[in-house]
């Protein structure tokens, strides 16, 4: 698989005036992620948690996908919350 990283980078605004190394605490996010949490809030905003179930189906959805890019099985992918930071 080729990246076209000139494209991939034009999904990170942040990268357009900045670089970030060794960004494990925190990073700038890219578009895709920024319209798809923004849609979430949306619809959290406007109806709660109704779409619930929606909401599960892409968990699962992002399971599979992970699943087939690292080669594994979906029930060997696990979302976790990110470690408290310490001091």
């Amino acid at each position: 698989m080729v990246t076209d990283w000139k494209q991939f980078r034009a999904r990170f605004p942040a990268l357009e005036r900045q670089v970030w190394v060794n960004a494990a605490a925190s990073s700038p996010l890219p578009l895709p992620v920024h319209e798809v949490a923004r849609s979430h809030l949306d619809d959290l905003l406007l109806h709660g948690d109704r779409d619930v179930g929606a909401w599960l189906a892409g968990v699962q959805q992002t399971r599979l996908l992970l699943a087939r890019i690292l080669g594994g099985a979906p029930e060997e992918v696990a979302f976790t919350p990110r470690a408290p930071a310490t001091r």
